[in-house]
């Protein structure tokens, strides 16, 4: 808490690590609502008395009025002052200006809190405990319209995003227009999470998606998971302004990875191609349009630029400069530095700065279209007015709107950053002619430096952020305070150590050709059955990717090692991902199987759902058990983004990430500790 304070009293930012198990997330939000009320506090004592300084000085100004008035011989009353007399305000005003009276400056208005994590769970998390203190504040959680869309109509669409718009550009949805009217004081309590809109939504019928971004603004504690944060695109979008506020990101042991992922753009020939036609077919009709200005900015002229900018990405796609690299048999690589690859592009610094006036424009055009067309609200029958005003339209659709801005994003960043900050990639599979154009962000710094220089206090909490001196040199910005907490668990509570031998003396080498023979997968599986057998309750198993937890099982069902192992304990599998709630049923059946007083064994993906956001408290996670070291994979063309320099300092981000990714993986044993030894395990 005191490191934490020190950084919001001195407006610095603050890298806390302190160890699953230590009240974190409980002690992060109570110091901060706590020092943003003592602010209030003062901030209201300094308000009242400098009202109370300004009736001070407007009576003396208005008695040294009256003595000028006096002297001058004036027969104006008294009552002319609050008629408006022009002569008598003058007056007033001179005297007014000329009082010695000192007024105190206010301090600055109240930040507005932002709590960030990766997972909507972790938030849900969060709120559950600012529920049980006895502080109340103002709050609003923003999640996506999946989480939040009440509209059964919406909810079956494969998208609810584009159903949503299609919806609200239609003005077809009847729970959007109370959404703006909803304030706090219609909910019960003031700190509420995603359940509790939904569920008054519904009651009020009231949207509980735009409701969510309105309370917003006026609350003081705002739950975001951190991409809202990070991601300027979505910040944007969501209406958030960082200005002058405090941002704590939790579980922040993912931040660079998540700033470059941000900072990243990747399109396909196919989807170029779909806005290429877009923009074509727009020239197409202006060209056809009588008395059409050929200025700088007619619409012409800003989709000629963008027409031109994406023919130059394809044509970069299909003659691809530098040197080739076959990644696999299936697939290849070019790929240049950022400034290279502009110049491969024949874009200019000044051309970037057109390109995104010219985005921005276009953006404004269309929106201006959707309004006018909400306004006059046109049926979906299409009639010949509405044939006619779609045949002369000059919007562009979501889709191609959302690619030009981050494309004008990531340009704009490549000029702005170091030469070394950025790679072009062009990769491709001449097995289906698939072709993609990729701009890389190497470094996480000119995203987060974005954050850092708006907000006033900016808070990275984990129970792993080390390497902390390699992580505060990627993200690029000082952080005066910083805290290493002490482990709360002892030595004797915990079993760390590598299997290296089978039970049949097998070496336990898990290279990636290793993976590929029935010795090891088998002896692999003998090594878990012996593990299993001696470990109570429940037991957590890492893999590299769901391709080898597959061949894995296929083997043992092949040798009839998956139903012995099924016997001692369930077996659980990661789902690929979540559709029908697949996942979030699966850690239910887990949990149930525990509970009821039997064992499981849950088989997970290193960076996947069950590596985070998910409490495995007692009995969940007896062990854990990492086979390998999650390192990316050795044919993953971003692979190449883990080494790059800066000046005289190398990164490997790569190596950094492995091991802090290896540390999240031990939280798990720290949330199942009582009074049983657990462990874990690294083949």
């Amino acid at each position: 808490m005191t490191g934490l304070l020190t950084a919001l009293n001195t407006e610095s930012n603050a890298l806390l690590e302190s160890p699953t198990g230590t009240g974190k997330t409980l002690a992060l939000l109570i110091s901060t609502i706590a020092w943003r009320e003592a602010r209030q506090r003062t901030y209201l004592e300094a308000v009242s008395k400098r009202k109370t300084q300004e009736r001070e000085r407007i009576k003396l100004s208005f008695v040294a009025t009256q003595e000028t008035w006096k002297s001058q011989g004036s027969n104006v009353v008294e009552s002319s002052f609050f008629q408006g007399s022009e002569t008598t305000e003058t007056k007033l005003q001179k005297n007014f200006n000329k009082m010695d009276t000192n007024l105190e400056p206010l301090p600055p208005k109240l930040p507005k809190i932002y709590f960030a994590s990766r997972t909507q769970k972790q938030l849900q998390q969060a709120v559950k405990q600012l529920r049980m203190s006895t502080y109340k504040p103002k709050t609003s959680t923003l999640a996506s319209r999946e989480h939040y869309c009440i509209n059964p109509k919406v909810r079956k669409s494969a998208s609810i995003n584009e159903e949503c718009n299609k919806f609200l550009n239609e003005d077809l949805c009847m729970y959007f227009h109370g959404s703006h009217d909803f304030r706090h004081r219609n909910m019960e309590s003031p700190v509420w999470d995603i359940e509790d809109l939904v569920s008054v939504g519904k009651k009020r019928k009231v949207c509980p998606y735009f409701a969510s971004r309105n309370l917003a603004t006026t609350a003081d504690l705002v739950f975001v998971p951190y991409n809202y944060i990070i991601d300027p695109q979505i910040r944007e979008a969501s209406e958030i302004d960082l200005q002058n506020s405090i941002v704590i990101i939790d579980e922040a042991h993912n931040i660079e990875v998540t700033c470059m992922e941000s900072g990243s753009f990747e399109i396909s020939e196919q989807q170029l191609r779909i806005i290429q036609e877009e923009i074509s077919g727009i020239l197409g009709r202006l060209t056809n349009q009588e008395d059409v200005a050929a200025h700088e900015e007619s619409p012409e002229n800003i989709y000629r630029i963008l027409h031109a900018t994406i023919i130059a990405l394809i044509e970069n796609v299909n003659n691809p400069k530098g040197r080739r690299q076959n990644l696999d048999a299936f697939s290849f690589l070019h790929l240049l530095n950022g400034s290279d690859g502009l110049l491969s592009l024949g874009i200019r610094d000044e051309d970037v700065a057109r390109i995104k006036k010219c985005t921005a424009q276009a953006i404004s055009i269309s929106n201006s279209e959707r309004e006018e067309k909400k306004s006059r609200k046109l049926e979906i029958v299409i009639s010949d007015e509405a044939s006619e005003s779609l045949q002369s339209s000059l919007a562009l659709s979501e889709f191609s709107l959302r690619q030009l801005k981050s494309l004008s994003m990531v340009l704009n960043y490549i000029i702005l950053g170091y030469p070394d900050d950025y790679r072009v990639a062009v990769t491709g599979k001449p097995s289906d002619g698939t072709k993609a154009i990729s701009f890389w962000a190497m470094s996480p710094h000119l995203i987060f430096k974005e954050i850092s220089e708006v907000s006033l206090s900016v808070i990275l909490a984990s129970g792993t952020l080390s390497p902390i001196k390699s992580l505060i040199c990627e993200l690029g910005v000082s952080f005066p305070i910083i805290l290493e907490a002490d482990h709360v668990v002892e030595n004797s509570q915990v079993w760390c150590g590598i299997v290296s031998t089978a039970s049949n003396n097998s070496k336990l080498e898990n290279t990636f050709n290793n993976m590929q023979t029935y010795h090891y997968r088998d002896a692999l599986g003998m090594t878990i059955l012996d593990i299993i057998k001696i470990v109570c309750d429940g037991v957590l198993v890492f893999l590299s990717s769901y391709a080898t937890m597959e061949n894995l099982i296929e083997r043992w069902k092949q040798t009839g090692l998956f139903e012995e192992i099924n016997s001692h304990k369930q077996i659980f599998m990661e789902p690929r991902n979540n559709q029908g709630g697949k996942f979030d049923k699966m850690v239910k059946n887990y949990e149930s199987v525990l509970e009821n007083g039997k064992g499981a064994v849950f088989f997970c993906i290193f960076r996947g759902k069950m590596s985070e956001g998910i409490d495995f408290a007692d009995k969940k996670a007896r062990a854990v058990l990492a086979i390998g070291i999650p390192y990316p994979n050795v044919k993953d063309p971003q692979k190449l983004k883990g080494h790059f320099k800066r000046g005289n300092v190398v990164f490997n981000s790569v190596s950094n990430l492995a091991v802090r990714h290896f540390e999240q993986l031990t939280k798990h044993l720290v949330d199942a500790l009582d009074t049983k030894m657990i462990g874990a395990q690294l083949f």
